[in-house]
C-alpha cells in the first residue's frame, strides 16, 4: 500500500504543472525585441533612479542605511533627484553578513555601485554610458 501510495505521489510531481520560463515578442511595438516571462521586470528608470539615491560614494560601513543622505551621489540634484529623494534600503551601510554571504551587505553594494557594477550596467552609468 506504503509503495503504490509513494508511486503515484511521485508521478503526480512529475507530471504536475511547472513554471516556465520563455519570452514573447512585445506585441504593438516590435522594435523592443522580446521580453522575458516569469520574472518581474524593472526598466532602466528604475536602476538610473537606484544610481543616484544608493550610490553615493560618501557613506561608510556602519553609517545610518535608509534615509540618509550619504548615499546619494552628488550629482543626483542636477538630474532631478533632491534630498527628499533618498535611499530607502534598510542595509545600504549595513556591515554585517546575510546568512550564507561572505561579504557584508556594504560591500555587496559598493561592488554593485562601482564602475562596472550591475546597477551601473543596468542604469547605463559611468563606462556604459
Amino acid at each position: 500500500m506504503k509503495t503504490t501510495a509513494t508511486a503515484f505521489l511521485a508521478l503526480a510531481a512529475l507530471l504536475a504543472p511547472s513554471p516556465v520560463i520563455g519570452r514573447e515578442a512585445m506585441l504593438g511595438d516590435e522594435s523592443t525585441g522580446q521580453r522575458r516571462l516569469g520574472f518581474y521586470y524593472k526598466s532602466q528608470e528604475y536602476y538610473e533612479s537606484l544610481w543616484y539615491r544608493c550610490c553615493g560614494t560618501d557613506g561608510k560601513a556602519g553609517d545610518e542605511s535608509k534615509n540618509n543622505i550619504v548615499w546619494q551621489r552628488d550629482d543626483a540634484e542636477e538630474n532631478g533627484y533632491d534630498d527628499t529623494k533618498l535611499c530607502k534600503c534598510p542595509v545600504r551601510g549595513s556591515d554585517s553578513k546575510g546568512w550564507w554571504s561572505s561579504q557584508t551587505y556594504f560591500a555587496k553594494w559598493e561592488d554593485k555601485c562601482a564602475p562596472g557594477g550591475s546597477i551601473a550596467q543596468k542604469a547605463k552609468k559611468g563606462d556604459f554610458e
